[in-house]
């Protein structure tokens, strides 16, 4: 299943109850005005395998369950405030992983070896 919500003028939060659908395959969120953090929740999505939350002014830290989701092969971040360090073994635990976009954040520390 899909939930599509790019390209909008959507504010507020990404709700934490979108962990809840366990079903859910891809989340397309970019280009939107949404506050706070990407929520914790998310990483119970264990079907998801395309992620795009780019342009859309979140913060905070990626919650680190979401790079131990291994059917993800596009994840997608870029241009919003995030910070904090990438996961070392970024590509054993995203196996399927075909596009990684993260550029324009705070992002510290080393680039993932694998």
């Amino acid at each position: 299943s899909t939930l599509g919500f790019s390209l909008n003028h959507f504010t507020g939060t990404i709700p934490p109850s979108f962990g809840n659908l366990s079903a859910l395959q891809k989340l397309s969120m970019s280009d939107n005005n949404l506050e706070g953090s990407i929520p914790f929740e998310l990483g119970r999505l264990s079907n998801l395998n395309f992620l795009q939350l780019s342009s859309s002014n979140l913060s905070g830290m990626v919650p680190l369950p979401l790079f131990n989701i291994s059917s993800i092969n596009i994840f997608a971040v870029a241009e919003n405030q995030l910070y904090g360090s990438l996961p070392p073994d970024l590509g054993l635990t995203l196996p399927k992983l075909r596009g990684f976009y993260c550029g324009t954040n705070q992002f510290s520390g080393p680039i993932p070896p694998s």
